[in-house]
């Protein structure tokens, strides 16, 4: 660098001309070990002698940027050095002259504010400087270790990846392997293998291995699932041991018999014989609620919420027959009703007893049984509501209402006074029948004797309920006949030739088939129609409520063409199409809520009412009208009693009745395939084995083929009305039975108003008439549930 001496330096004056000369910088100085050339003036005139340098002596080499000083650098600083020791500056635009000898000029001076951004610049790491060429020696050297750490990085990342995409290769091999075994070879048990894959943390190998142990048979995954022994519990209850062996030995590959006897109960019952024995029935209660022997040996208590329960009975066909009972010595087959006309029903080592009991059948006085009559209870609860028998018993239905009053009794003091009973799990709130005439006289004695007066825990919830029958047994026990018997009496009286008589119009077969013919949503054919009014199986539910249904879609028919005659017609139809409708909701509607079910029922009880208060017999069978107010009064008591008992709990209304012994007998049938009569003993062994297929149906809903003829609907839909299907609100605390009484009250009377049925104009007028008044004795007096009139709504059915 050339330039002028300062003025008054005479002394240090050189030539302008003279050249700078490059000192060598040390070697160490840069990484690459290039010495860097740095312009110096030789002999320094006297006169401005430049800035010293501001930087840390023990770094200067390896922090300061020297290239920023190449002459094509874009960043060169606005000095240049004078000397590099001690570092000394002097700006380019020094004056080479200075007023005080020794003293920077003023260009000078300024130079530390510019070395300072240097030095700043310097201090920082590489990242944080964003142009290159300011690197200084350290930066550059750090950024190269950045680099070489990263492109050793990429370097393990390549070798990773290419071992992992050889081990890839390698898997995708053996899954090849694995496919195309699957592909040509059944493998039993094979659904099993893949979580014990999951849980014992198998490779490809490892699992193609066990598929090959597998189809040997020298491995047999034994991890089943709940579902699989069920499935085989069912198979077994269905098929027996063969079915189970074959089903083990196949690609199936389910339990064994060994495997799933721990998971079976016995639940055989033992029949009352020679008398209505209430220890035999506390046995069968301990047998089917008690606690029962789990797979490890110990004694299992299921988890218990206590609720109600429905004690119902029914009968079903018995093969007339006597047996021998080798656990207890005993002939079996004699009618309860006369069997006391013997001795004694033990064999014994004679022939003795046999002989007396061939002359008793002999001279009639005893008879084989045709029948047996069971006596079931249920849960009144979402889960595990099938029947259980706790009381069999030949019958030749030859008894009175005196001998069944005696059974009930019997039943409900075994239940009260067993462990296992009452005390376990719940009151007895329901006694349940399917409109025998015998029974429901016993019914009416058990559960008719007392009324509910303050005091009673259930005062208070049904006080208000104007017309409400208070009349109950012990323990508040009612009674219930269940509604699709009830459903199917209905029908009957549509299809006779009286049919049922409604504002002075009758309501039969012959008005219903041309009324039908009119409705649009049905594309009817005669026979069609013929089979709805005339159905080959009288017990078919689905068709009395589709028969039901289209009674109350006729209210959509226009009426603009109607003339005079037809008018009157139509409207007595509509009246009966909203008596039906509110009759059938609250059981086929599974979206109501309970308010709204006990609702409907309070409206249909009070249409009911009416026109029978109207017409009498002429609109319905003294005995079907007091099974459906007995109905209604169960559904209510229903509540109030779960009310009482933990509001939080459900009330399931399609619970009534006593259609879970009507399945328990359809699963013995089913159980003998293609004989399915059976003798005393074989019905004991098939109610055990139905009781097995309970608990797994009970688990598993899609498992089981229900009848047609029990289904309130028909179509893919027809199972969507049980407890586990329901969704509407139906806990007991979302219903207050008062505002639900009076709503349903006063949907009647408007209804009632507007069809022009004159009386009652109000029912709390009616009701409050007379002491005996109420929904089950409209008129007082007796109850015309106990009529000994012929019931014209049991003219075409048969007993189940």
């Amino acid at each position: 660098m050339n330039g002028k001496s300062c003025r008054g330096n005479s002394g240090f004056r050189q030539s302008s001309k003279t050249p700078y000369t490059l000192r060598q910088i040390p070697p160490n100085s840069s990484s690459m070990g290039v010495p860097l050339p740095v312009p110096l003036p030789s002999p320094t005139r006297a006169g401005c002698p430049g800035c010293p340098l501001s930087w840390e002596s023990d770094t200067f080499w390896s922090t300061y940027p020297f290239h920023i000083h190449d002459v094509n650098s874009r960043y060169n600083p606005s000095y240049s050095f004078v000397s590099l020791s001690p570092p000394t500056i002097r700006s380019a635009k020094c004056l080479q002259d200075c007023g005080t000898p020794g003293e920077p000029c003023t260009w000078c001076l300024t130079l530390p504010h510019d070395v300072e951004a240097v030095r700043d610049r310097a201090g920082l790491s590489y990242g944080q400087v964003r142009v290159e060429q300011r690197l200084n020696h350290d930066q550059l050297s750090e950024k190269i270790e950045k680099l070489k750490q990263q492109v050793n990085g990429m370097k393990l990342e390549k070798l990773n990846l290419s071992r992992s995409l050889a081990s890839a290769r390698g898997q995708i091999y053996e899954y090849k392997m694995i496919f195309q075994y699957l592909g040509t070879h059944a493998v039993p048990g094979i659904h099993r293998m893949f979580p014990n894959a999951l849980k014992f943390g198998w490779g490809a190998k490892m699992f193609f291995d066990r598929l090959q142990e597998a189809f040997s048979g020298d491995y047999i995954p034994r991890n089943y699932t709940q579902y699989e022994i069920d499935l085989a519990i069912l198979l077994y209850e269905l098929g027996g041991g063969s079915a189970v062996h074959a089903m083990n030995h196949s690609i199936f590959a389910l339990p064994s018999r060994q495997t799933i006897e721990p998971y079976r109960r016995e639940h055989r019952p033992k029949p009352c014989l020679s008398d209505v024995n209430v220890l035999t029935i506390s046995q069968n209660i301990s047998t089917m609620f008690g606690s029962h022997q789990g797979k490890d040996g110990k004694i299992r208590e299921t988890p218990i919420k206590k609720c109600g329960h429905t004690l119902m009975f029914d009968e079903t066909a018995l093969h007339p027959s006597v047996e021998y009972m080798t656990s207890t010595d005993e002939m079996a087959g004699f009618c309860l009703e006369h069997v006391s006309e013997l001795e004694t029903l033990l064999v014994g080592k004679d022939t003795r007893s046999v002989e007396a009991a061939v002359a008793a059948v002999k001279d009639g006085k005893v008879h084989i049984a045709q029948e047996v009559t069971v006596g079931a209870i249920a849960h009144l609860a979402r889960d595990n509501y099938g029947a259980k028998p706790i009381f069999v018993g030949p019958s030749c239905k030859k008894g009175d209402w005196r001998r069944m009053l005696e059974i009930l009794q019997s039943a409900l003091e075994a239940w009260n006074n067993s462990p296992d009973g009452a005390a376990k799990h719940g009151d007895i709130w329901i006694a349940s029948s399917d409109g025998d005439y015998k029974r429901r006289i016993a019914l009416f004695m058990l559960c008719m004797h007392s009324e509910i007066l303050p005091g009673n825990p259930l005062y208070s919830l049904i006080c208000d309920l104007v017309g409400f029958n208070r009349r109950v047994g012990k323990n508040n026990l009612v009674m219930d006949m269940d509604y699709r018997h009830l459903f199917k009496r209905l029908c009957t009286l549509l299809c006779s030739w009286l049919g049922m008589l409604v504002n002075g119009v009758c309501v039969n077969r012959d008005m219903l088939v041309l009324w039908f013919e009119r409705l649009v949503n049905h594309d009817w054919s005669e026979g069609s129609i013929e089979s709805l009014l005339h159905p080959k199986d009288a017990q078919n539910v689905s068709r009395a409520v589709q028969l039901l249904l289209c009674v109350v879609e006729i209210q959509t028919i226009d009426k603009d063409d109607l003339d005079p005659s037809e008018e009157a017609e139509f409207e007595a139809l509509c009246l009966l199409g909203k008596v039906f409708d509110s009759l059938l909701q609250p059981f086929i509607n599974p979206g109501l809520s309970l308010s709204e079910q006990i609702t409907s029922l309070v409206t249909f009880a009070h249409l009911a009412c009416g026109l029978f208060l109207q017409n009498s017999t002429s609109f319905m069978s003294n005995q079907l009208y007091g099974d459906l107010q007995t109905m209604v009064k169960a559904a209510i008591m229903m509540v109030a009693q779960t009310q009482n008992l933990d509001p939080l709990l459900d009330v399931l209304i399609c619970l009534l009745g006593d259609n879970p012994v009507e399945t328990l007998f359809g699963r013995t049938r089913m159980k003998g395939g293609h004989n399915p009569n059976f003798g005393p003993i074989e019905f004991l062994i098939r109610v055990a084995s139905s009781m097995n297929m309970d608990d797994v149906y009970d688990h598993h809903p899609e498992l089981e083929k229900k009848p047609r003829r029990l289904n309130l609907v028909r179509g893919r839909d027809a199972d969507h009305v049980g407890p586990k299907q329901w969704r509407g609100e139906i806990s007991a605390g979302s219903c207050n039975l008062k505002t639900c009484w009076e709503a349903g009250v006063n949907a009647a009377e408007e209804i009632l108003r507007k069809h022009s049925v004159s009386e009652p104009k109000s029912f709390a007028e009616h009701f409050r008439k007379a002491a005996d008044v109420d929904l089950l004795r409209p008129f007082g007096g007796k109850y015309p549930a106990l009529s000994a009139e012929n019931d014209r709504s049991l003219a075409n059915v048969t007993a189940d």
